[in-house]
């Protein structure tokens, strides 16, 4: 019997992207399917991003420079051997949510219960593998971050952005930024051309930080999609939305709840959308607009 080529192999495999197990059990057949199986099994690992043994195989996959600060809390795993694969080189997906409940199971292991508190060990896991991720992964399309940004991921990042960047979807939750940060991901925003949804949730910017961002948004070309949830805007920073809102012609989607922005707020806001013809979607759930604020709003719709 003719094999079937390696290309209609992987359109079969791909149909059965959510049916897991059938994927493994189409590992063992032989070597062939094994390799046209492999790249759709670990494009998208979020649904295993929990299981211990996934955080031990990207361990091993870390160079080292990216093991460095794992040696002092002796929390590498006591087998250095390469996997069979590059597997982080499939990988599409990644939310940090489910990569640090997978990190907290992996310590958990008796065999890793020394003298440090979790929440460092984690951090410090965490920051080593998404850089590794940003290095290995050249296809990647979404990336959620949470909690603590280190330099090693930011310079990772932006260069990420101005090498070869695939990423459409980026996520920032609960962390903090400085300026020097915050200009680095406005210069990612004036030159990227792949970015077309960008989210700071828990977040605070600060004025000079947001003034920073909308600027950029101004003069971006393709993003379509803007969140700033769950802070608290002042005046200035709402009049920098409204800017966005005046003068970007490309964004479609603009998503400010959770931010306490009253009703004077909603009048700025209202009078940039008089401006706007391209937005589909503004969220501003949840900021206390009154009957007035919500009023404005709506005749400028």
């Amino acid at each position: 019997m003719i094999p079937l080529p390696n290309e209609c192999l992987f359109e079969i495999f791909t149909y059965l992207r959510a049916y897991y197990r059938c994927l493994f059990s189409c590992l063992l057949v032989n070597r062939q399917w094994c390799m046209n199986v492999v790249p759709i099994l670990w494009s998208s690992p979020l649904s295993y991003f929990e299981d211990k043994r996934l955080i031990r195989i990207y361990l091993l996959s870390l160079n080292d420079e990216e093991q460095a600060p794992l040696i002092p809390l002796k929390i590498m795993p006591l087998n250095n051997q390469k996997p069979l694969f590059q597997y982080t080189t499939y990988t599409r997906y990644i939310c940090c949510y489910g990569l640090i409940q997978g990190i907290v199971n992996f310590l958990n292991c008796d065999e890793y219960n020394k003298p440090c508190s979790l929440y460092e060990k984690v951090q410090v896991i965490k920051c080593s593998l998404i850089t590794m991720f940003l290095r290995t992964s050249r296809k990647l399309e979404y990336l959620s971050i949470q909690g603590l940004i280190n330099n090693k991921i930011m310079n990772s990042l932006t260069g990420y952005f101005y090498e070869n960047s695939s990423v459409t979807h980026l996520n920032f939750y609960k962390n903090q930024f400085n300026f020097e940060e915050i200009n680095a991901l406005a210069e990612v925003l004036y030159k990227d051309t792949t970015l077309n949804s960008l989210s700071f949730n828990n977040i605070n910017l600060g004025t000079e930080g947001i003034k920073i961002i909308t600027n950029a948004l101004c003069e971006n070309k393709t993003l379509v999609s803007f969140s700033y949830r769950y802070s608290q805007l002042n005046f200035e920073e709402v009049k920098a939305f409204a800017e966005v809102l005046s003068k970007n012609t490309f964004l479609t989607s603009l998503d400010l709840r959770k931010n306490q922005l009253g009703p004077e707020a909603g009048k700025i806001l209202a009078n940039a959308l008089c401006k706007n013809n391209v937005l589909t979607l503004l969220d501003l759930n949840n900021n206390k607009l009154g009957h007035e604020g919500g009023k404005v709003l709506a005749e400028a719709l």
